[in-house]
């Protein structure tokens, strides 16, 4: 029997009472009766991998294909209210609703600033190329904590 940490992902020793990568109590740990989560080799590249990654070392393609990315609602409505309002310079929506507080906080913080120095200086250059990078920024920031969660989550 083994078990897998609900925080981390990663394999625990079925005499551990805690996770040794982020000390997450075994008692909330998933049980698996198989072993067939472990595998030896990357299923794209067949290169080595070990016991609890999730991402092949020599390729990047996730090791568990058998479970597809599935995306709740919330993520949906975290991404629109990503993409939307952060086409209008509006950053931070998309994480609050996913319950990321610090992260929404920096990026509603980060929009204040934007707009404080859109009013006081006009739309320059350096803004444009700001305000683009705080959009992209924030979308893959949102889209990897969602990938996360999903991963995690099976």
């Amino acid at each position: 029997m083994s078990f897998v940490c609900p925080e981390c992902g990663m394999l625990m020793d079925d005499d551990a009472d805690f996770c040794y990568r982020c000390g997450c109590k075994r008692s909330k740990a998933k049980t698996f009766v198989d072993d067939s989560i472990r595998q030896t080799a990357c299923p794209r590249c067949g290169a080595e991998i070990h016991e609890g990654e999730m991402f092949c070392r020599s390729c990047g393609s996730p090791l568990d294909v058998s479970s597809p990315l599935k995306a709740s609602t919330n993520s949906t409505v975290a991404m629109f209210l990503a993409l939307i309002p952060g086409f209008f310079s509006i950053y931070g929506l998309g994480h609050l609703v996913l319950k990321e507080w610090v992260r929404g906080a920096m990026f509603l913080a980060m929009t204040a600033l934007y707009w404080y120095m859109r009013s006081s200086t006009g739309n320059t250059l350096l803004l444009v190329v700001l305000s683009i990078g705080l959009f992209i920024y924030q979308a893959l920031d949102l889209a990897r904590i969602i990938m996360f969660r999903s991963l995690r989550n099976g």
